[in-house]
């Protein structure tokens, strides 16, 4: 359904109800929702998004583009939905309305993360896995799968400093 006027380009209002099944009208003026602005295109998107319960990863997988498209796809759609909102209007992306919470969230992953590393390095310590199986744990934790076999070996190396150090702190 258009939303926008074809020839002064203002906002269309409904004035008239009429119900399919008894064919009752009801006149008025009745102002659209925000939703009923969106075409087709970005109406097929948020309920792909709806049905991925809001994981943008599956609606990219889905609509077979990439995360990035996809997200700036969704920063559009809520730029159209929210584009009166003043809360909105105030932040001039998706990430600046959400950067609180993004920042929070990284820190928890970080402090997370360093705890897991701890905990690694301490079953290490306690001789619960070998240098291989720690430096392997470790890389999964930061992500960096894809080191040499000589930044492979460093890590056993310093894997083996560490304990050396580390022996003689374990409480038993």
């Amino acid at each position: 359904m258009p939303s926008i006027c074809p020839v002064c380009e203002d906002t269309f209002h409904v004035s008239k109800l009429t119900c399919k099944n008894c064919e009752s009208e009801l006149h008025g003026t009745f102002e659209l929702n925000e939703f009923a602005s969106l075409n087709k295109e970005k109406l097929d998107f948020l309920r792909l998004y709806l049905i991925s319960r809001g994981n943008l990863t599956k609606v990219a997988s889905k609509l077979k583009i990439s995360y990035p498209t996809a997200l700036d796809r969704f920063t559009k759609l809520l730029e159209d939905l929210f584009k009166d909102n003043e809360d909105y209007s105030k932040s001039s992306n998706l990430s600046g309305l959400f950067q609180k919470n993004i920042d929070q969230l990284l820190k928890k992953s970080e402090d997370i993360r360093k705890d897991y590393t701890k905990n690694i390095l301490n079953q290490f310590i306690s001789n619960e896995m070998t240098e291989e199986e720690t430096a392997e744990k470790i890389l999964k934790v930061t992500g960096s799968d894809t080191l040499s076999q000589k930044e492979i070996d460093e890590l056993i190396i310093l894997l083996k400093i560490i304990k050396k150090g580390g022996e003689k702190n374990v409480k038993h």
